[in-house]
């Protein structure tokens, strides 16, 4: 015959927020709410793994948001609104299965499963050549242009490994700003 039960309780609950918020911080860049570059990485080996398993193309695409120095000279939070502007706009602007990541403070890395050379390339010229100019408002009713310049590899074409695409996305970026162009293959 039991007399009596003792128990106790504790509120976990300000611990589990903490774990949330913690697992969100691992995952997502606090700026924009995309993947961070590890996040990113784990998804695209991912990715990287099916298109060679079965076969299909696999489009990487680093994405400069501060080409042709269009943030230069800005305050820190208007540049912080230009990159979360910028962001928004792309990710408002790509498919469900594409994956899109903040990788460096200015650049976005994007992958395009399923995608092939001439599919991505005109999917990325609607982004970074919109019909309309995307434009930051600045204090005293100053406008700034944003512009994109991307830069464009291909597996298996420019590298096998997640590695050798990034690093070929990359060179193709720094090409397209040398050359003041939107997009440039490596």
């Amino acid at each position: 015959k039991i007399a009596k039960i003792i128990g106790f309780m504790e509120d976990i609950s300000s611990r589990k927020a903490l774990e949330e918020h913690l697992r969100n911080q691992a995952t997502y860049d606090e700026l924009t709410g995309l993947l961070n570059r590890d996040a990113a990485i784990s998804h695209f080996k991912k990715q990287l793994g099916l298109a060679k398993r079965q076969y299909t193309p696999l489009v990487m695409v680093k994405i400069n948001i501060g080409a042709e120095n269009c943030l230069e000279g800005l305050s820190n939070q208007a540049k912080n609104d230009a990159i979360r502007t910028s962001s928004q706009y792309i990710y408002n602007h790509i498919r469900e299965a594409d994956v899109l990541a903040r990788v460096e403070p200015e650049k976005l890395l994007l992958l395009l499963p399923n995608t092939s050379e001439k599919d991505a390339l005109k999917f990325i010229s609607n982004i970074v050549e919109p019909e309309t100019n995307l434009t930051l408002d600045l204090p005293e009713g100053v406008k700034r242009e944003l512009q994109f310049c991307a830069g464009v590899a291909i597996f298996p074409e420019d590298g096998d490994t997640i590695e050798e695409l990034a690093e070929s996305a990359n060179l193709a970026v720094e090409s397209c700003a040398i050359s003041h162009l939107k997009i440039a293959l490596n």
